[in-house]
C-alpha cells in the first residue's frame, strides 16, 4: 500500500543529528566543566536544502510576529485581512533590489501562512471574545460591561446588560409556550452622554432607527442620534434579541436609566420634544410608552415611499396609468404647508361632485379606505401640522440612516460581529473614535468637502441682503432687498438660530444666517463654525471632555487677535462690498418691471452701474488689450442686434443670462456692459448719470 504524499511533508528522514552532554561540576578535574557543563555536539549530515524557499516555509513562527498578527485582530481584523495587511506592510518595509523581500516572504518566522492566522485568530477569539453564543459567552459580556463601566462612570459612560433566558411557562399543556427574559444591551458612551447635555437639538429633535444583520443572529439594533453642526451625532444604542412591542418597551426602558440625568438638553425623563420614526407600530409605541409626553412624527420619505409600494402591490389592482397621479396627490397632501388648504384638498379627493381629483377614489374604494386610516394621523406625515414646530427643516430620518451606514460601512466594515462581546467593543471603541475623530476635524477647521456644501450654497444667496444690524445680544435684524418687491426686514436670533423668514422660522439654516455668521462672526448652531471659536471649542469638548482639551484661543480664527473679535461693530452694510444686485433669473415682462421697479431701485441701479463703467473704463486706460479686443466684437455684434426686430429683447435676453455656460449666450452677455463702455469713451449719448441706462 503506498503512503499518502503530503504538499508539505516534512518528513526526509534525515540523519542529521546532535547529542548532548551533561557534565558534573563538582567531580570534573576538566576547568572548562567548571564554566560551560553542557556540551553539544552537531552531526551536520542534512540530506535536503537549509536555505531554500521551502525550508524557509517550515520554519516557526517568531514572538514578534505573532504579536504582530494579534494587533490587527484586535482592529478588528479578519485572518484573510490581516495576512494580507502584513504582507502589505512586509513589501513596504523591505526592499526587493537586493532579494532581501522574496526571503522574507518564504520565511515562515516572518511571513506565516495562511493557516497559521487562522489558528492564532482562532485561539485570540476564544480568549477575548469567548463562545459565539451561551452562558460563557453572557458571561465574557458581563465581564466587559461591568469594567466599561467602572472606567468610564466619571464621564458619564454608562452600559446595562439583561441575559437571554428561554423559559418554560406556566402552561404545562402546551411544551411550545415560552415566557422568555429578551436580551437588552443598552449602551451610552460618554461621548453621546455629552451630546446629551450639550447640544440643543438633542433636546429638540431625536431620530430613532433600527437596522439589523450585524451579528450572525441578527440582533435588532436601534440608534437614536440627533443632528448638529458636525453631522449627526449618536445619544444612544440598544441591542434586543426581538421587535416586538414588549421587548422593545423594555429595551428603550433601560437605555432611558444609562443616559445621563440631565438627557435630552435638561428634560430628562420627559424626553425630545420631537421623535422621527419609520412607520413601525411597535417602535412608535414602544417611544410612546417610554417617553409619553414627545410629539412624534413620520419620516416623509418612507410614508411616500410605503405609498408608492401599495400603488404597485398587485392585491389592490390599480392600474397603471392611474398609479403617478395618485402619488401625485398624495405629495400634495403631504407637501401643503396650510391646514385650511390641506382640509380642503382632503374633502375634494372624497366629495363625488369633484370631477378632477375625485376621479379616483370612486374608482378605487380601497384607496378611499387608505386614505381614511392616514388622515387620522395627519398631523404625523403632513407638513402643515409641523410649520410651527421646531424641525431645524428635517423631515425625514436621514441622519439616522446615514448613522447606520457609518455603523455597517466603517465601524463593522460591512463584516458581520462574531459575538455580542465584539459588537459591544465596536460600539463603544470603534465607533467613539470615529465621531470624535469627526468633531475634531470641525473644531480644527479641516472641513470634508461635502460638509460645507450647504453653508456655501447660502452664502451664494446673500447677495440681495444690504444691511445688517444687532438690536439685543443675539437678536438681529436683516435688510434684504428682493426684486420686484423692495425693502424686506428680518429678524434673527442666532442662538436660537431661528429667522423670521420661511426657511429659517422651523429653526433651519437660512441665508440670513448665514450672512450673519460670516459678517459678525457670531455664534450659531446650524452651519459649521468658519469664524467662531467658541463653538469650535464645544465641539473638541464633545469629543473629548472638557477636562481634555485645549485653552479656546487654540480654536481661534487664523486673522482673529488675542484682544477680541475682527468685527466690533453693531451694525454693517454690505452694499459697498457686494456690488450690483442681481435680477431675477427668470424672464419677465415690461409690466412686470413696471411695477416692481420703484423709482429708488432705478436710481440705486443706475449708481451701481455707473460704479462698473467707472471700473472697466480704468481697465481700458491701462491698456487690456482682451477688453479692447472684447469692445471690438461688442461694436460688430451690436451692430448686428440694432438692426434686428427687437434689439432691446436681444440685450434683455442677455442681461438675465448672464454667465449662464451656454456659449451662443455667451456672445451677448457683455453687450450692455460693453456698450455703457463705449459710450462713456466716445461721449456720446450721455445723462446725468453719464451712462445710458435702459432702465429709464
Amino acid at each position: 500500500m503506498k503512503k499518502e504524499v503530503h504538499l508539505r511533508d516534512k518528513k526526509t528522514e534525515c540523519p542529521s543529528t546532535f547529542t548532548l552532554k551533561v557534565h558534573n561540576t563538582q567531580y570534573s578535574t576538566n576547568k572548562k566543566h567548571k564554566t560551560h557543563p553542557c556540551e553539544v555536539t552537531l552531526f551536520w549530515n542534512h540530506n535536503h536544502t537549509i536555505h531554500s524557499a521551502k525550508a524557509l516555509s517550515f520554519r516557526p513562527m517568531s514572538g514578534e510576529t505573532i504579536n504582530k498578527i494579534q494587533s490587527y485582530f484586535a482592529q478588528g481584523h479578519s485572518p484573510a485581512s490581516a495576512l494580507h495587511l502584513h504582507n502589505l506592510n512586509l513589501g513596504i518595509q523591505y526592499d526587493k533590489d537586493d532579494g532581501h523581500l522574496e526571503k522574507v516572504r518564504a520565511d515562515r518566522s516572518l511571513n506565516p501562512l495562511y493557516t497559521d492566522v487562522y489558528y492564532l485568530f482562532r485561539k485570540w477569539r476564544a480568549h477575548n471574545l469567548g463562545e459565539t453564543n451561551g452562558k460563557h459567552m453572557f458571561h465574557k459580556l458581563q465581564e466587559m460591561v461591568m469594567t466599561y463601566n467602572a472606567k468610564h462612570g466619571s464621564d458619564g459612560g454608562n452600559a446595562f446588560l439583561q441575559q437571554y433566558e428561554r423559559k418554560i411557562g406556566e402552561n404545562k399543556l402546551n411544551d411550545d409556550c415560552y415566557d422568555d427574559t429578551p436580551l437588552v444591551l443598552a449602551i451610552c458612551t460618554p461621548l453621546m452622554a455629552r451630546a446629551h447635555t450639550l447640544l440643543r437639538q438633542s433636546g429638540e429633535l431625536v431620530f430613532c432607527d433600527s437596522t439589523a444583520s450585524l451579528d450572525r443572529y441578527n440582533c435588532p439594533t436601534f440608534i437614536m442620534s440627533t443632528s448638529s453642526s458636525a453631522g449627526g451625532i449618536p445619544l444612544g444604542v440598544v441591542i434586543t434579541s426581538g421587535e416586538s412591542e414588549t421587548t422593545i418597551t423594555e429595551a428603550f426602558s433601560y437605555l432611558k436609566t444609562v443616559m445621563p440625568k440631565k438627557s435630552f438638553y435638561g428634560r430628562s425623563g420627559k424626553g425630545p420634544a420631537m421623535f422621527i420614526t419609520d412607520d413601525c407600530d411597535a417602535e412608535k409605541n414602544a417611544l410612546k410608552s417610554t417617553w409619553p409626553h414627545s410629539t412624534q412624527l413620520l419620516c416623509i420619505f418612507h410614508y411616500l415611499q410605503s405609498w408608492w409600494r401599495w400603488l404597485w402591490n398587485s392585491e389592490h389592482n390599480i392600474e397603471d396609468d392611474d398609479r403617478q397621479p395618485i402619488m401625485l396627490l398624495v405629495r400634495k397632501l403631504v407637501y401643503t404647508t396650510d391646514e385650511a388648504q390641506l382640509e380642503k384638498q382632503y374633502s375634494d379627493l372624497l366629495s363625488p361632485t369633484c370631477m378632477s381629483n375625485a376621479i379616483y377614489t370612486r374608482k378605487y374604494p380601497q384607496l378611499i379606505k387608505r386614505l381614511k386610516i392616514f388622515w387620522k394621523r395627519r398631523s404625523e406625515w403632513a407638513l402643515s401640522y409641523r410649520v410651527a414646530e421646531f424641525t431645524r427643516g428635517n423631515n425625514t430620518n436621514n441622519y439616522a440612516e446615514a448613522g447606520i451606514r457609518v455603523l455597517k460601512e466603517i465601524i463593522f466594515g460591512r463584516v458581520k460581529a462574531y459575538n455580542l462581546v465584539q459588537m459591544f467593543d465596536f460600539i463603544t471603541a470603534t465607533m467613539e473614535v470615529y465621531y470624535a475623530g469627526r468633531l475634531l476635524d470641525i473644531a480644527h477647521s479641516r472641513y470634508k468637502p461635502g460638509l460645507n456644501l450647504r453653508y456655501r450654497e447660502l452664502s451664494k444667496s446673500t447677495l440681495n441682503i444690504v444691511k445688517m444690524k444687532q438690536v439685543r445680544d443675539s437678536t438681529y435684524i436683516v435688510e434684504e432687498d428682493i426684486p420686484n418687491i423692495g425693502l424686506l426686514e428680518y429678524v434673527t436670533d442666532m442662538e436660537l438660530g431661528t429667522c423670521s423668514c420661511t426657511t429659517g422660522c422651523t429653526g433651519a439654516a437660512c441665508r440670513h444666517q448665514a450672512a450673519l455668521a460670516k459678517k459678525f462672526e457670531v455664534k450659531t448652531i446650524n452651519m459649521p463654525p468658519l469664524h467662531d471659536k467658541q463653538t469650535r471649542h464645544m465641539l473638541a469638548i464633545l469629543a473629548h471632555g472638557k477636562q481634555h482639551v485645549l485653552e479656546i484661543d487654540f480654536y481661534a480664527d487664523l486673522l482673529e487677535s488675542h484682544t477680541g473679535k475682527k468685527h466690533s461693530n453693531t451694525e454693517y452694510t454690505m452694499k459697498h462690498e457686494l456690488g450690483p444686485q442681481p435680477l431675477k433669473d427668470t424672464c419677465h415682462t415690461q409690466e412686470d418691471d413696471d411695477h416692481g421697479l420703484q423709482t429708488h431701485d432705478r436710481t440705486r441701479y443706475k449708481q451701481l452701474l455707473n460704479e462698473i463703467v467707472e471700473d472697466l473704463s480704468e481697465k481700458m486706460d491701462v491698456g487690456d488689450h482682451n477688453l479692447i479686443s472684447g469692445v471690438s466684437h461688442f461694436i460688430q455684434t451690436y451692430t448686428k442686434l440694432k438692426s434686428s426686430h427687437s434689439p432691446d429683447s436681444a440685450i434683455s435676453y442677455a442681461l438675465h443670462n448672464f454667465g449662464k455656460s451656454d456659449r451662443k449666450l455667451n456672445i451677448y452677455i457683455y453687450i450692455y456692459t460693453m456698450y455703457t463702455v463705449f459710450t462713456r469713451i466716445t461721449g456720446t449719448q450721455k445723462n446725468n448719470y453719464g451712462v445710458q441706462c435702459p432702465l429709464e
